[in-house]
């Protein structure tokens, strides 16, 4: 039986184990990068609770009523989020990883590869797609929240544990150390990645692939 210092040494020598990550792999800029590469779909729907929750808050005022469930007109800005929580809008003009992490990230609105009026009729009159919009459900979730996502970028990074790591001692120089990290998303999925440590204080995060098993990485 382990006496009380020895439970001790064994708390304390836990502790230190689990700090001991290289501060560089516990980035949220790396953690983000890994989310939206590995789970954008799950990102994307985070985004719309965000909005949505953003929304609520300003036509409450304050008075804590209960505003129900959300309904919106088909066409309006509004309506135009729920591409957040698509596959795709049938259209080509599915939402993608880079849309997600410079939107978030950096405030960058996506560039949309569908007229909104053509596919808005094409909808509407040939019962072809959506009729959703990507650019203008991000204009619309940036106006919502005042272009401020700092909290759910910090709830998504949340999500996000690095769950493997080693040093690349092969591609780590004088100028960098390479670091490949496995990152678990959301408790589903595991996202391989590879940091560079610059020696001026940056540090660059690139994606090598994703898999619902650890051991499908070749990791």
């Amino acid at each position: 039986m382990l006496d009380k210092k020895t439970l001790l040494f064994t708390a304390i020598a836990a502790i230190l184990f689990t700090s001991c990550n290289p501060s560089v792999i516990e980035e949220n800029d790396a953690k983000f990068l890994a989310a939206c590469a590995g789970q954008p779909r799950w990102v994307a729907s985070e985004l719309y609770d965000y909005v949505i929750e953003t929304y609520q808050k300003s036509i409450s005022y304050g008075n804590g009523e209960e505003l129900g469930d959300l309904v919106f007109e088909e066409g309006d800005d509004m309506w135009n989020l729920q591409v957040f929580n698509e596959k795709e809008d049938g259209l080509g003009d599915a939402i993608t990883e880079l849309d997600l992490y410079n939107f978030i990230h950096d405030g960058e609105m996506p560039v949309s590869n569908v007229d909104e009026y053509s596919a808005l009729l094409a909808h509407l009159y040939f019962g072809t797609g959506n009729g959703y919009n990507k650019k203008n459900a991000f204009k619309t979730a940036c106006e919502v929240c005042n272009g401020n996502f700092q909290p759910l970028l910090k709830k998504i990074c949340g999500a996000v544990e690095v769950y493997d790591y080693r040093e690349n001692e092969q591609e780590s120089s004088k100028r960098v150390t390479v670091y490949d990290v496995v990152y678990k998303v959301n408790d589903k999925r595991y996202v391989y990645c590879t940091i560079h440590d610059l020696n001026d204080g940056t540090f660059e995060t690139n994606y090598v692939k994703d898999a619902e098993l650890f051991s499908n990485l070749g990791f």
